[in-house]
């Protein structure tokens, strides 16, 4: 098989078969000038290889030429003999931790019982007696409880207690 490392072997094969039109837009698209001499054209070309074997993610979705660009690398890649490259990590976000919740999870109480009692507090004297009130006095009794949870002495784990 031949070896794509070295000019003048299946590279050049594949440069000599690209159409005049081809190669004046391929090396337009390289910044290349039309005299670049093969040696130069497979330099430039294998940097931009070796930048596209490493895989990197995109932070954009792809374009067509950009896709077929990377699968034209993987291909060299192996012809070239290269192990396929791994496949991109995932990394997903830690969670808070336990007492990191808890204390989050007590504000948004607090934060919703103050809400309750500000609209208890803004009801019309008529309204006062209604079911609806007696509601939200049931509610705003669950403060206490609330309270209580936040006093909570959380249990540390690994043996720290």
């Amino acid at each position: 098989m031949p070896n794509d490392d070295e000019p003048g072997s299946y590279w050049l094969t594949w440069w000599n078969d690209l159409s005049p039109a081809r190669k004046a837009a391929w090396l337009t698209d390289k910044q290349l000038s039309a005299s670049a001499t093969p040696e130069e054209v497979y330099r430039a070309t294998a940097t931009d290889r070796e930048a596209r074997i490493k895989n990197q993610p995109p932070k954009t979705p792809l374009s067509n030429a950009e896709r077929q660009a990377r699968y034209k690398a993987r291909l060299l890649a192996q012809i070239a003999g290269l192990p396929p490259a791994p496949p991109a990590r995932v990394t997903k976000a830690r969670q808070p931790s336990r007492p990191a919740r808890w204390a989050a999870a007590i504000a948004a109480l607090t934060t919703i019982l103050d809400e309750y009692q500000a609209w208890r507090d803004r009801l019309p004297e008529a309204i006062g007696s209604t079911s609806m009130a007696e509601r939200l006095d049931d509610l705003l009794g669950l403060r206490d409880l609330v309270e209580q949870l936040a006093e909570a002495e959380l249990p540390k784990g690994f043996g720290r207690d």
